[in-house]
């Protein structure tokens, strides 16, 4: 049997629910930003408890719904279909456990597109690595031409076809992460090899976006110097962890990540509904 719990706003939401942001708040983080984003409805807000711990934390905003789970159950697909008329979703974005979702929309034999397959990674300590290279350091103004150009093409190999910046948008974005003192360099004798954000969303811990590396540089330690440095530094400065997010098939990042001490924790999939129908 599965209880169907309700919420009219976002407050009793993160009432009941509030205990289980916090301990996975990486995996909620995406949802949480967006629902406090101008612009963006939130439609339903809903829980879906069965037995044995089996759940699914549902939430739905202006063109996407997410469905966050640690645990399901058959019955639990069955009352998602129940809350979900999914014919009626048109160029929509889903986005849950892998397993979870793709099992949802094999029962409802949805035409999809995968967008984005997922990784999330949390670390309450970094291992403890010798001979790293390069130095830490906060970006200044002086950095924005050429890190504006590294972000622009950060966001061309995330996203690939699916990019939606211009190279104005990102530069932009990296000038208001200098004002805001959340945007690090890996330098060494005047050259700079990696980038990386923090992404802060109080009170919620730290997020590592954004890492990338000057191609001619791949290979040589950069970007596991920069993690882990960077990742020390936000611990030592009294967060209790930190996490990131890295496609799932990207193997090269995924292993600088187990390497400086990072634990998956969630393999997150994004889907576009119903293209053109």
């Amino acid at each position: 049997m599965v209880r169907y719990e309700p919420f009219n706003n976002t407050d009793d939401f993160f009432e009941q629910n509030g205990a289980v942001i916090e301990q996975n708040y990486f995996v909620f983080h995406n949802p949480l930003r967006l629902m406090f984003t101008e612009g963006i409805d939130v439609f339903r807000l809903y829980n879906l408890i069965g037995d044995e711990g089996s759940h699914a934390y549902c939430i739905w905003l202006s063109g996407n719904y997410y469905i966050v789970s640690f645990g399901w159950s058959e019955e639990i697909i069955e009352a998602l279909n129940e809350q979900i008329e999914i014919a009626q979703f048109r160029n929509f974005v889903f986005t849950g456990h892998k397993d979870l979702l793709l099992s949802f929309l094999e029962v409802n034999n949805a035409e999809y597109r995968v967008l984005k397959d997922r990784i999330i990674y949390e670390c309450l300590e970094p291992n403890a690595l010798d001979n790293l290279p390069g130095n830490l350091v906060l970006a200044s103004p002086e950095d924005l031409d050429e890190l504006g150009t590294m972000s622009f093409e950060y966001h061309q190999a995330e996203y690939e076809e699916e990019a939606f910046r211009d190279e104005m948008y990102m530069r932009e974005l990296v000038e208001a992460g200098i004002e805001n003192g959340n945007i690090y360099k890996l330098v060494e004798g005047g050259v700079i090899y990696s980038m990386a954000q923090v992404i802060y969303n109080e009170p919620g811990p730290p997020l590592i976006g954004m890492l990338f590396t000057k191609p001619d540089f791949r290979g040589q330690g950069h970007a596991t110097s920069l993690v882990h440095k960077l990742t020390s530094t936000l611990i030592d400065g009294g967060s209790e962890k930190c996490g990131l997010m890295s496609d799932a098939v990207n193997e090269a990042s995924n292993r600088v990540f187990v390497k400086v001490g990072y634990v998956p924790i969630y393999n997150q999939l994004s889907v576009s509904i119903n293209e053109g129908q």
